[in-house]
C-alpha cells in the first residue's frame, strides 16, 4: 500500500515538459534525454503517443517509469514482467531486466545512489529515430566518464577525465576537470553548453540537440 501511495504522488512537473534532447558522443552512440518524473513507454504510432516509442508487440501506453524521491518503479498497463515474474507495480534497482509484451526488452540501470538519474537500455534489435538504444530518465545531472560513456554521480561527483552534465533551467552547465573546447573555442572547465555546439574535453566529444523526427520508433 505505502508503494503504491507514492507512484500515486508522483509529480508530473511542468519544467521542461515537452523537452526531448539528444545527448551525441563521438566513437559511443546517441541518447535520448527526458527530464521527468513520469515516462511511458509503448507502441509506435499509436494516437497515446508514449514518450518511449518502439515498433513492437506493446499496448499504446504498455508501461510507466515513475520517479519519487529518487526511487524509480515500473507500472504496468499491460504484461510486465521484471526478472522473470509478472509485476503490476515494482520498485526498480540497478540491473533489473524488465521484459514488455513477449518480446521488448529493457535494462534499467541506475549505477550510483547518490543520484537520481537513471539508464534505459533497449534491448537487441529495438531502437529509436536516429539510432538511439538508450534513453536517459534525466534528475538534475549526469556524467561522461573518460571514454565517453554515459554514467551517473552525485553533485560535485566524477574523477578527472569526467565530464558532468547539470541541467539548467533550459539548458545544460559542463563541468569538466580540464579545459572545454566548445565550438573551437577554448574555455574553463565550468561552461553553458548551447544546443548544436560541438563540445570536446578529455578525450570526450559531445553534442546536445533536439530531438529530430517523429516519436515513431523503430527496429534494428
Amino acid at each position: 500500500a505505502a508503494a503504491t501511495k507514492r507512484v500515486v504522488r508522483a509529480r508530473k512537473g511542468t519544467d521542461g515538459l515537452n523537452r526531448r534532447e539528444v545527448l551525441w558522443v563521438d566513437g559511443v552512440g546517441s541518447f535520448l534525454l527526458l527530464p521527468h518524473d513520469r515516462v511511458t513507454i509503448g507502441r509506435a504510432g499509436s494516437t497515446a503517443r508514449p514518450d518511449v516509442a518502439l515498433s513492437a508487440d506493446l499496448q499504446g501506453i504498455h508501461a510507466e517509469f515513475v520517479r519519487v524521491d529518487g526511487d524509480y518503479f515500473v507500472v504496468a498497463r499491460d504484461a510486465v514482467e521484471v526478472n522473470g515474474r509478472f509485476v503490476e507495480k515494482h520498485l526498480l534497482v540497478d540491473g533489473d531486466e524488465i521484459r514488455l509484451g513477449r518480446r521488448c526488452r529493457v535494462k534499467f540501470r541506475q549505477p550510483s545512489s547518490l543520484s537520481a538519474t537513471a539508464v534505459l537500455d533497449l534491448g537487441t534489435g529495438m531502437r529509436l529515430p536516429g539510432d538511439i538504444r538508450q534513453v536517459v530518465l534525466l534528475d538534475r545531472h549526469m556524467i561522461l566518464g573518460a571514454q565517453g560513456h554515459v554514467r551517473v554521480c552525485g553533485p560535485g561527483g566524477g574523477k578527472a577525465r569526467h565530464v558532468v552534465l547539470l541541467r539548467d533551467g533550459d539548458g545544460f552547465i559542463a563541468k569538466a576537470s580540464e579545459p572545454l573546447v566548445v565550438d573551437g573555442d577554448v574555455s574553463t572547465g565550468n561552461e553553458r553548453i548551447p544546443l548544436g555546439v560541438r563540445v570536446e574535453t578529455g578525450g570526450v566529444t559531445f553534442t546536445l540537440t533536439k530531438e529530430q523526427g517523429s516519436e515513431e520508433g523503430g527496429v534494428a
